[in-house]
């Protein structure tokens, strides 16, 4: 009778890490802070406007605030799918903020996908490099009161003033990189009528508020002034 014969499984090699697998660490030291956790969001309805933010790749794109950025970021809205609705915009050195409206989570995500890759296709024609733009996810806070409403218009207009931008432009009284010229509900600033615009300035494309937090619901929780610093009492 033939025996059985034994048989042994080979031990599994230990399979080493590649030197570049992963998130590429060099990005997370470039922005000095903890990226956005991948984890679900939040349900979301048309009636509950976002404030995101977008972070730049600064070294490879540079300072933001320049002219031909401005022209790349503002085409970019003009070509971001419809299932968002871009209310205000402001354009700072390293990120950018964006009060936003959609109609749900998956139209927040679609929405802000498109205005990523537009954004990013220009800015890469512009700085004339190819890769990553936005170094992390978009963070969205989600605006549920009048108040909280009240502070993000606030702080994405007069954001420029929080970083000591408006010591550059003296001569402006709002941020010319922001949707901030056309907002009408500054209490000490007045929106000028479109034949006043200079002609070489184009202002950013943004949509009306549907909102009624954006549309109403801010305006009862106290006036803007043009003059105020996010995250300070000062104007």
């Amino acid at each position: 009778m033939a025996s059985q014969l034994a048989f042994t499984m080979p031990t599994p090699k230990k399979r080493r890490q590649k030197p570049k697998a992963g998130w590429p660490r060099g990005k997370r030291r470039t922005t000095g802070r903890r990226n956005t956790p991948h984890t679900p969001r939040a349900h979301l309805t048309k009636h509950i406007p976002v404030h995101v933010t977008l972070r730049l790749d600064h070294h490879a794109t540079g300072n933001a605030r320049r002219r031909d950025m401005y022209k790349a970021i503002r085409t970019a809205t003009t070509r971001t799918k419809d299932c968002i609705r871009i209310i205000h915009l402001s354009i700072q050195r390293t990120h950018l903020h964006l009060i936003v409206e959609a109609n749900d989570r998956d139209a927040l995500s679609s929405g802000m996908q498109s205005f990523e890759i537009s954004a990013a296709r220009r800015i890469n024609r512009v700085c004339k490099r190819s890769g990553r733009v936005f170094t992390d996810r978009y963070n969205a806070e989600y605006l549920t009161t009048p108040t909280q409403a009240r502070h993000a218009i606030s702080y994405v207009l007069n954001n420029w003033r929080k970083h000591g931008d408006d010591a550059r432009w003296p001569a402006f009284r709002v941020d010319p990189y922001s949707s901030a010229i056309l907002f009408d509900g500054f209490a000490d600033y007045a929106a000028p009528p479109r034949a006043t615009w200079a002609i070489p300035y184009e202002p950013l494309q943004i949509r009306p508020p549907e909102s009624w937090l954006l549309r109403v619901g801010w305006r009862r929780t106290g006036i803007i002034s043009c003059h105020e610093i996010p995250g300070s009492h000062r104007a």
